[in-house]
């Protein structure tokens, strides 16, 4: 094999491309992973303080199906000589500045991540039957298949596009702008766990004391996580399968009922909140200045006079609202977005500028080249793997599972049990009835 030409090229490296080039290392295979960052850095924008993940420290990128891989977050606590701190600390769930630290150790252990290179552009050489992936420097790269982990975009509503700017401004941002809020007003939109996140920390001053907080969600409530026991097996690799096979007006109706499974508030969050709440009614520092709004869905964000004009419809009363605030945090989530270096592909992609990509169990994208040349897709396939796929409570699994279909070998050991039987019992029944 010629230096340029490789058998897997990735582009990104967050934690599922890590994950994948971790597991990777099982094989033989010649791989090489892209990064643009000169620093590695996990959603910067949100390293707030105290703000944790929603999952166990075991589903980290390799434990799930190799627990005994050098990369795991365990063997990260040992090397970095944390591990019975970490006990003794008795967190509930790790904190996103850990993670973070826990993602640079593994980027920094592999010569195969590298950091500072930006793909241009990303085509299909038919003479030679290899994508070829070119670089900002205009290096150029072949290889037999390639893996794409270039993440999600911000999702800004229509009606805030306009508005946009130093004050208005999406929370992947909000570490990295560092705003003075000090004696503004301020109105988060977003009900889930980054609006909470957004709101305690607008309770604690950490960007200077505002004015005013204003919280406004469309939601009935501050929902929490479902995080039990059995509402937990959708996030285990037999939902995730059993998912597939369901017609598609199926899967999005589970989707809209299995939300709160991934996005609503960690229970810890919400007591913190309330208890926060409480501290300041009995300080005398609670009063009107500080609102959380329910089902109030937002129409209308423009800049007016030098402050920000938010109009709601309370959705409680079919009342509508409209306040005059200084600043927008939009806690609005993500949506996906194929990355631009695929563009010269663009016509040969299935794409769903809603749910991503429609993907095969080895999370193998549908296109009309050649079927010795996956292109495989890490975190675009909602419609296809369910509510797991933007996750990372099946990081190892999904790694092993392109890994054992890329070397078309069980590299990795798949198999797994649940006590919930999503299926008809009769494993081959193709007949679907519609619910």
């Amino acid at each position: 094999m010629t230096p340029n030409h490789y058998d897997l090229l990735g582009i990104g490296a967050g934690p599922f491309s890590l994950s994948l080039a971790a597991l990777l290392e099982a094989t033989q295979l010649k791989v090489a992973f892209f990064e643009r960052q000169g620093q590695y850095q996990w959603h910067p924008g949100m390293l707030l303080p105290n703000a944790k993940l929603q999952n166990s420290y075991l589903r980290d990128l390799v434990t799930g199906v190799d627990p005994t891989n050098r990369h795991s977050f365990l063997n990260y606590l040992v090397d970095s000589g944390r591990f019975y701190r970490f006990l003794h600390a008795d967190e509930s769930a790790i904190s996103r500045q850990e993670f973070n630290l826990y993602l640079q150790w593994v980027a920094s252990r592999m010569p195969q991540v590298h950091k500072n290179c930006e793909v241009a552009e990303v085509d299909f050489d038919e003479s030679q039957q290899r994508f070829c992936v070119t670089l900002s420097d205009q290096r150029q790269f072949l290889s037999q298949h390639l893996s794409v982990g270039t993440g999600k975009r911000a999702r800004v509503p229509d009606c805030a596009q306009a508005a946009l700017g130093d004050n208005c401004f999406h929370a992947s941002e909000i570490a990295l702008r560092a705003p003075d809020f000090k004696n503004k007003r301020v109105a988060i939109i977003g009900g889930g766990q980054t609006g909470a996140e957004v709101f305690l920390n607008l309770l604690k001053n950490t960007w200077g004391k505002p004015a005013a907080i204003q919280w406004l969600s469309r939601r009935d409530n501050l929902e929490p996580l479902d995080e039990t026991p059995f509402t937990n097996d959708y996030f285990a690799p037999g939902y995730a399968a059993a998912f597939q096979h369901l017609p598609k007006e199926r899967k999005k109706a589970l989707l809209e009922k299995q939300k709160l499974a991934s996005d609503g508030i960690s229970p810890e969050t919400l007591r913190e909140l309330y208890q926060t709440l409480y501290q300041y009614e009995i300080s005398g520092q609670l009063g009107h200045h500080i609102s959380i709004r329910p089902k109030r869905e937002l129409r209308s964000l423009s800049s007016q006079r030098g402050r920000l004009q938010v109009i709601c419809l309370n959705q409680f009363d079919y009342q509508w609202e409209t306040e005059q605030v200084d600043a927008v945090v939009l806690c609005t989530g993500y949506r996906y977005a194929l990355a631009e270096c695929l563009h010269p592909l663009a016509e040969r992609l299935q794409c769903d500028s809603q749910f991503g990509m429609p993907l095969s169990r080895e999370y193998r994208v549908a296109w009309d080249g050649p079927s010795g040349n996956r292109i495989y897709a890490l975190n675009a396939g909602l419609l296809s793997h369910g509510i797991v796929e933007p996750q990372m409570s099946l990081n190892a699994v999904r790694a092993a599972t392109i890994v054992n279909d890329v070397c078309n070998a069980p590299v990795y050991n798949l198999n797994s049990e649940s006590y919930m039987q999503w299926r008809h019992p009769d494993a081959n029944c193709t007949d679907v009835v519609a619910a």
